[in-house]
């Protein structure tokens, strides 16, 4: 929850308006305003049935508490903040100033900056990590795909709905792309399959295909583009896809399901684990592919809500960690696990990433 303290004055109404009678109401205001899961929880000009806010507040002041876990599963699953303004207690006046811009700004980050809502096991899709051979190009594309940068540590990390993707690792320069690796590829959705970006190329769809497309990173990480035009936002995170020899695919399937808490399926006849914000799929490879420590994609993350229960949770299943827990200079609290077919794993408590770079 974040709480800030407004003064009160002409605004807007509160619980009636809908998001663009509220914009209208507000036009002074930058950009667009974020209220669909605030609450004003006491305001000392008009009575309220609202609970009374735990601080004293002066006369004239407002407090508005901002539900951001709301915010960020609205955004991640639809891609829009609530729809519909939650202020409760009546007619709430908050000046077009400062306070509204913080409102927005302080919203606006912390929904941006996090990955999809956890499952009840704790876990939640969090990362690619690409060792680059040239982080400068691999920036570049992202950002033209339509990522936003943040800096945590001094170390490039692309932002995009459900899913963070590190740069770099260390000083290490990845050999070999995602093709004959465990990872064969990684994939977006996009509400636009013949979404052109400016400096990024786009290859055609496998028997030409109109809902379906490839980019290519100039280090080799292929990245599948499927089509939902469905969906609001223009880009979001959606699978990996693992290419085992057939007999461990349903053993894959199993272990994914139990380890994380994911929910087994299928897709187009072939086997899947649902996780929040990435869905893994399964693939029958004629040989076995190669492991992912040391490829351009080293691995992949996932983010857990309790480091310390999560790893008690893989070490009660007979799951040995690759290294010790340890706290990274960003306070995050990681450890590494592989697969039994080769994945390697980031296990990550994340600590707040900071700012977005423009």
């Amino acid at each position: 929850m974040l709480h800030l303290e407004c003064p009160a004055s002409d605004g807007f109404r509160a619980g009636t308006d809908s998001p663009a009678q509220l914009r209208r109401r507000t036009s002074d205001v930058p950009g667009p305003l974020l209220v669909g899961a605030a609450r004003a929880t006491r305001t000392s000009k008009k009575k309220s049935t609202a609970p009374r806010a735990p601080l004293g507040l002066a006369s004239g002041r407002v407090l508005v508490t901002l539900d951001c876990q709301h915010i960020a599963r609205s955004y991640f699953e639809t891609g829009e903040t609530p729809n519909r303004p939650a202020l409760q207690g009546g007619i709430v006046k908050i000046k077009t100033s400062m306070c509204v811009v913080a409102l927005f700004l302080s919203a606006l980050g912390t929904a941006a900056a996090q990955p999809a809502p956890f499952n009840e096991t704790g876990v939640t899709m969090g990362h690619w990590h690409i060792a680059s051979r040239d982080a400068e190009a691999n920036k570049k594309l992202f950002l033209a795909m339509g990522g936003k940068l943040f800096m945590p540590g001094g170390n490039p990390l692309i932002m995009f709905p459900g899913l963070y993707i590190n740069l770099t690792l260390g000083t290490e320069k990845g050999e070999g792309g995602t093709e004959g690796s465990v990872i064969n590829h990684v994939g977006f959705i996009v509400d636009n399959v013949q979404w052109k970006a400016a400096g990024v190329p786009v290859l055609p769809g496998n028997n030409n295909r109109l809902d379906q497309a490839f980019v290519v990173t100039p280090d080799g990480v292929r990245i599948e583009i499927l089509e939902d035009k469905t969906q609001s936002m223009p880009i979001r995170n959606e699978h990996v896809h693992l290419w085992l020899p057939e007999p461990e695919v349903p053993k894959a399937q199993a272990w994914y399901a139990k380890t994380f808490g994911g929910k087994m399926g299928t897709r187009n006849g072939a086997p899947i684990v649902d996780l929040p914000g990435v869905q893994i799929r399964f693939a029958k490879a004629d040989t076995q592919q190669v492991k992912t420590r040391g490829r351009v994609l080293d691995h992949i993350g996932f983010d857990v809500k309790d480091h310390a229960a999560f790893v008690k949770k893989l070490e009660a299943d007979g799951i040995k960690l690759d290294e010790p827990v340890r706290k990274v200079p960003t306070g995050s609290t990681i450890t590494y696990i592989t697969d039994p077919w080769g994945t390697r794993i980031e296990i990550v408590e994340r600590a707040p990433i900071g700012p977005q770079l423009q």
